[in-house]
């Protein structure tokens, strides 16, 4: 298996990617995380990263071994969300930089994939079945730091049952998923047909619930309130998209169920595409900082590589940094990094193409870099102490303050 010009070097991988609006990082061991190690080489090189990864050798010779003896080749699960970036080796390098020859890894498609394949009609052996498996599609993350929730296919409505998804767009949405299903979990005990939660927030929302033939009924006569409100309003419409919305944000929906019931999520929350751009002079470059709120997240990305794809053709793009920011006053993310002197315009332009309402302060000619002059840390909630600074930053600044507090506190003692 590591013969260097055999066969390449099989490791444990390792790579990130978005669950429920946090970026989680996870080695690719169990079949899900094998499928989406999977799903991201689809481009044409679909074997490089499976070739690799000694887990998915583990899954493919016992897929193989099942299909001998039911005569079917096991699908499930079947993620439709890939990393956002490159895979890594155990080590943390990049795989394809640490691969001597990218050349190997062309290969076709596992057999679950292939466009002509009959596998939504699947011919077992003699004596088996194809089992119902209620937890087919749902993954568990118990090795990594992401959140709870829902991760997986949107949820069907029953036959006969019609949810109305608004879809993922406009200006209004519920950032927290979870957020959601605890007002849900609330509303359903209640009396009151129609009920607003989080008001004046990022996540404010109507529920409602009416039984369209009886006037008297609520939410609480309802026996399937709770599960038709989580896993067909709120989980069956806007997930499994990890480039229109990798968040997981909330656009509400309309579910109308034979039995007559109709249960309705709604988004209060004026979601306001909010841009802060500025370039400086320094000599021998530009810098900028950016920061926004809201942008669609098909344009910027999970973690700024559209942000990023824009401002590279303004120019060399150094000493790039991007990170969401949850604790700012006012923005949810801050993106910096260095072009060639007279790039600002571009800049701007590239904050649009990005998904930004406008340009910011990112127009005209570049201006000398002058601390404290029209900054965005003469804001209210920002300065020296608050100012925006890249956690890793933060807790290297600090940890030289109290090394530096202690050295001054051993000289003064003796």
């Amino acid at each position: 298996m590591n013969a260097p010009k055999l066969s390449p070097l099989v490791d444990d991988l390792k790579f990130d990617w978005s669950s429920q609006g946090k970026i989680v990082r996870d080695w690719v061991y169990g079949p899900f995380l094998c499928k989406m190690l999977r799903n991201y080489g689809l481009g044409g090189e679909v074997a490089f990263y499976p070739q690799r990864n000694a887990d998915s050798f583990a899954w493919f010779a016992l897929g193989n071994y099942v299909k001998q003896v039911t005569g079917t080749y096991p699908r499930y699960p079947r993620p439709k969300i890939y990393p956002i970036e490159d895979p890594m080796d155990s080590d943390g390098n990049d795989v394809k930089v640490a691969d001597s020859d990218p050349a190997q890894s062309q290969g076709q498609p596992p057999e679950d994939i292939v466009a002509d394949s009959t596998e939504d009609l699947p011919e077992y052996a003699e004596g088996f079945s194809s089992p119902n498996c209620p937890d087919a599609g749902i993954r568990t993350n118990a090795h990594s730091s992401g959140t709870e929730g829902n991760n997986s296919d949107p949820t069907p409505p029953a036959v006969g049952d019609k949810n109305a998804c608004h879809g993922i767009s406009g200006d209004y949405w519920v950032m927290s998923r979870d957020v959601a299903v605890e007002n849900v979990q609330d509303f359903c005990g209640q009396t009151e047909r129609t009920k607003t939660y989080n008001v004046g927030s990022v996540n404010e929302l109507e529920l409602s619930v009416k039984k369209l033939n009886d006037d008297t009924q609520g939410p609480n006569n309802s026996a399937d309130c709770i599960d038709r409100f989580q896993n067909v309003v709120i989980d069956g419409c806007d997930g499994d998209d990890p480039i229109n919305n990798p968040h997981n944000y909330k656009f509400g929906s309309t579910l109308t169920t034979v039995d007559s019931w109709e249960y309705k999520m709604t988004p209060l929350s004026k979601q306001v595409n909010e841009v802060n751009c500025d370039v400086t002079y320094k000599f021998f470059f530009d810098g900028f900082e950016v920061r926004g709120k809201n942008w669609a997240d098909a344009k910027l990305g999970a973690n700024g590589e559209g942000l990023r794809e824009q401002l590279s053709g303004c120019g060399a793009l150094t000493e790039w940094k991007f990170e969401r920011t949850p604790d700012d006053c006012c923005f949810q993310w801050y993106a910096s990094g260095q072009l060639p002197i007279g790039t600002k315009d571009c800049v701007g332009r590239a904050v649009q193409s990005a998904g930004g309402s406008n340009e910011g302060n990112c127009h005209g000619a570049g201006k000398r870099d002058v601390p404290g002059h029209n900054n965005i840390d003469d804001w209210p909630g920002y300065g020296d102490d608050s100012r925006h600074v890249f956690k890793s930053e933060a807790l290297r600044r600090d940890k030289y303050r109290r090394v530096f507090r202690n050295g001054q506190n051993r000289r003064r003692s003796s």
